[in-house]
């Protein structure tokens, strides 16, 4: 077994430079993960400059730039104590990175790696301006969470197209597709279904590790890799670790299922190559500007061959290969191996630890693009290994030529004598030996050396119908849409013709194989202008002001006037050109017509009535010279009203006027009034009164006195049923007591009605009278007692003594007692009395008492 302190005291001489800056990553940065230390004591990655690589020493350290943050809180936000142990790496349009929390990055096995704050699953972003790392995805089963319990994450790739990120899952075998803002979009299950439980290795065959997005012919396609077998295996009887893809639809989502696209080449190395079919995950893959794809290794299961430590997520080395697969009509070949570092060389040279990325080969003139292959690597200069003077051990980070190279001292491409080493002395410490197998992705972040820039003629608002030359240049191969108005959209400079406002994207190739897309927006000059709809000169009519409106900057009428508006007074035909703020020319006509009044009339079948009076008038109104009438508006005795009829009510007696206006289609108005054309005719004036107004039981007569006027007849109603239409009622006698209305209703010569109406009530009370004291002595006063009353038909009278024994009794009103009974004089004394008779009511009763006195 490979013992680490074998290592412990192996001195690097580290000639770096460091840049403590916190800025947008710029063009050749790269940035490489690494172990943090088992109490997460180190950064968890180190970024570096591979741009300015024209004096390199080839075999030897590069002495390159190292960057840091310059804030206190952003440098403590790298430390493993925030992030954990993280493997891949991805960079955004914006130039945040991404980070994936990892379980495969320390040569001491998983229980050697710590999670960070997100958790096993965590994903980290590095803000492109401050630097500062925080936590982007938490691990968890909950809504955009990644559930993870030990196993850890294995890489992200971001999506250029779609503006997403994919992240694969060593817990559960799935592709998490997210949004910029950590949503979770959707998730891909390739081969099996998942049935392992939480908190286990989702199995061989069934993990996805590396991942990379690139778009053929149109299609965007995600590629990742299939994890099959690795050193934790006692026999490599399995397939060969691979690489798949799966396409996106057009809104960036999962389509389809996956599709194989190549195996690895057996290991035929010299520590595997007793093992038949032997290979290793793929922990990262890259593409080419022009579709190459390049795939590195990662050594799992631990040191040695396979059988090894069996722990699947303690990482080994001098085994991993890196190599450069080509497309040809769907079929994916190798094209090429590279060696990387001069362990075991010039035997294998194996050394990659998990990382591949593109760079750029600065030249005496500048660059040329994607020439270098990097790669993370372990012993890539190792003491006893075809050994040149210099430093004797680098362990980080190797440039390797994009042609290829070779494990032969004696070529002059043989990989010493070929590569660039960086050294990544994450500890501090300068001894690397402590570092083996401890490092993990890489990335480089490259913009086109010179991004594609517009350049549009001004203004880029033009007049309708013109043209206008597009121009943009900082690149090659453009490709301008929408193409349908542009004369060549392949040119650097085509002639746009839109029709209306169209927003011109081009895309163009950098001088280095990426891709930028950048537009501009064309606008047609809308100036809102126009004279409005023909205009018919009515007959009569004030003068016509056409107005060709406040914004224009000049006008020019067919009249040679040059004025905003001008007043016409015939027919015929008016056009006017004017200039907008933009300085275009726009023109507009109006047809100016004459037109004849329409003939107004209205009639009505009745123009006279009693009040209160009814009317019905009808239009009669002749339209003229094919205008018809559109509206009406009556005016009646102060009532106004719309419409082709008019019905008014009028109460009072009088003559009354009528207008009637109307208005034509073309809008022509003409109206005419007829005076007293109503008439609401006079009525009777009835009046009569009755003497009395009440009537009671003996006297039910009442006199009529007659004071009405103007009428030829009259009907009398008394109420009772009774009606006389004679004209000398003087009298009336009711049959009964009660309430009656009295109407005259009086007609006269043109039919006019009119009623008035009197009252006969009831009496509703009738004198009474009684004295309290009599004296009948025969002095021929006070002799009788009789009660005093009204009239009334009915009376009945008695008289009790003290023993309510009746003494007297009558019923004639006119009869009294004279204090006598049976022909004696009572004593003087207190009697009773009790009188029942008729008078407002039926029965009326009166009790009382009466003195008799001698």
């Amino acid at each position: 077994m490979f013992n680490l302190n074998t290592f412990s005291a192996f001195a690097v001489i580290a000639l770096c430079s460091f840049s403590s800056i916190a800025q947008p990553l710029t063009n050749g940065m790269g940035i490489i993960t690494h172990w943090s230390g088992a109490a997460g004591t180190y950064d968890s990655f180190t970024i570096y400059d591979t741009e300015n690589n024209a004096s390199a020493p080839l075999g030897l350290n590069w002495a390159t730039t190292f960057h840091t943050p310059a804030d206190p809180i952003a440098a403590d936000s790298w430390k493993g104590t925030n992030m954990g142990d993280v493997f891949g790496i991805t960079i955004d349009a914006e130039k945040n990175v991404y980070f994936t929390a990892t379980k495969t990055i320390s040569s001491g096995g998983s229980a050697s790696t710590s999670a960070g704050s997100a958790g096993d699953g965590g994903v980290y972003k590095m803000d492109a301006n401050t630097w500062v790392v925080t936590p982007f995805i938490f691990t968890g089963n909950g809504a955009n969470e990644i559930p993870n319990q030990g196993n850890g994450l294995g890489n992200i790739a971001y999506d250029k197209w779609n503006n997403q990120l994919f992240i694969t899952n060593f817990e559960d075998g799935n592709i998490y597709r997210f949004d910029m803002d950590g949503n979770l979009l959707s998730t891909f299950d390739p081969f099996n279904a998942n049935n392992t439980p939480l908190g286990t290795f989702s199995g061989h065959e069934e993990a996805v590790w590396g991942i990379a997005i690139h778009e053929e012919n149109g299609t965007t396609k995600v590629f990742f890799s299939r994890w099959t077998e690795d050193n934790s295996l006692s026999d490599a009887s399995a397939p060969n670790n691979s690489v798949w893809s799966v396409s996106l639809d057009n809104t960036g989502d999962f389509s389809g299922s996956e599709s194989l696209c190549f195996e690895l080449e057996d290991n035929m190395g010299s520590f595997v190559s007793t093992i038949s079919g032997a290979s290793y995950p793929i922990s990262d893959i890259t593409i080419s500007s022009d579709g190459k794809m390049y795939v590195c290794e990662k050594v799992q299961g631990g040191w040695g061959g396979f059988g090894g430590w069996n722990d699947l997520f303690t990482p080994g080395a001098h085994s991993s290969r890196l190599f450069e697969y080509v497309n040809n009509s769907g079929t994916w070949n190798m094209s090429k191996q590279y060696y990387v570092g001069n362990y075991n060389s010039p035997a294998d040279a194996d050394n990659t630890a998990g990382g591949v990325a593109l760079g750029n080969r600065q030249t005496s003139s500048g660059f040329d693009c994607e020439k270098i292959i990097w790669a993370s690597g372990d012993a890539l200069r190792f003491s006893g290994y075809n050994n040149i003077a210099g430093q004797d051990y680098v362990y980080g980070l190797t440039g390797i030529p994009v042609e290829g190279n070779s494990m032969d001292p004696s070529s002059t491409d043989y990989v010493q004598q070929s590569s660039i080493y960086i050294d990544i002395d994450y500890t501090g410490t300068g001894s690397n030996g402590s570092q083996k197998m401890s490092y993990g992705d890489i990335e480089i972040y490259t913009d086109a050396v010179n991004e594609p820039t517009f350049t549009i003629t001004n203004p880029t608002t033009i007049c309708p119908g013109e043209s206008i030359a597009l121009n943009v240049s900082g690149g090659l191969n453009y490709e301008w849409s929408p193409s349908s108005t542009l004369d060549n959209p392949s040119s650097d400079s085509p002639t746009a013709t839109p029709t209306e406002n169209t927003t011109y994207t081009v895309m163009g190739d950098g001088n280095c194989g990426s891709r930028d897309t950048v537009s501009v927006t064309i606008s047609l000059d809308d100036f809102n202008f126009s004279l409005g709809p023909d205009v018919d000169f009515c007959e009569g009519m004030d003068d016509i002001v056409l107005d060709a409106g406040g914004l224009a900057t000049a006008y020019l009428w067919n009249t040679n006037e040059t004025t905003q508006s001008i007043s016409v007074d015939s027919e015929g035909v008016y056009s006017v050109n004017v200039t907008s703020p933009n300085g275009c020319n726009f023109s507009d006509e109006i047809n100016v017509e004459s037109k004849f009044l329409p003939i107004v009339g209205f009639s009505t079948p009745n123009d006279s009535s009693c009040p209160p009076a009814s009317f019905q008038l009808n239009d009669a109104s002749m339209p003229q010279s094919d205008d018809p009438i559109v509206s009406w508006e009556w005016t009646i005795n102060g009532q106004e009203s719309n419409g082709i009829s008019s019905n008014v009510s009028i109460p009072n007696t009088g003559r009354y006027s009528v207008t009637l206006e109307v208005t034509t289609q073309l809008g022509c108005s003409t109206s005419l009034t007829l005076s007293n054309y109503l008439n609401v005719l006079d009525v009777p004036s009835p009046n009569f009164i009755t003497e009395p107004d009440e009537i009671g039981h003996c006297d039910k007569s009442i006199q009529i006195i007659n004071f009405s006027s103007d009428y030829d007849s009259l009907m009398w109603d008394f109420g009772n049923g009774f009606v006389s239409s004679e004209d000398t009622v003087t009298s009336y006698t009711y049959d009964e007591v009660g309430q009656y209305q009295i109407n005259l209703k009086l007609i006269n010569e043109f039919g006019c009605e009119n009623s008035f109406n009197r009252e006969i009530k009831p009496t509703t009370s009738i004198p009474f009278y009684a004295p309290n004291a009599f004296t009948p002595d025969g002095d021929q006063l006070n002799e009788e007692f009789v009660p005093y009353m009204g009239c009334t038909d009915s009376f009945e009278f008695w008289i009790m003594d003290r023993w309510g024994e009746v003494i007297f009794y009558s019923n004639d009103v006119n009869v009294g007692w004279n204090g006598t009974f049976k022909g004696n004089l009572c004593p003087v004394g207190v009697y009773s009395w009790k009188a029942k008779y008729n008078g407002a009511k039926h029965n009326q009763v009166k009790l009382g008492d009466v003195h008799l006195m001698h």
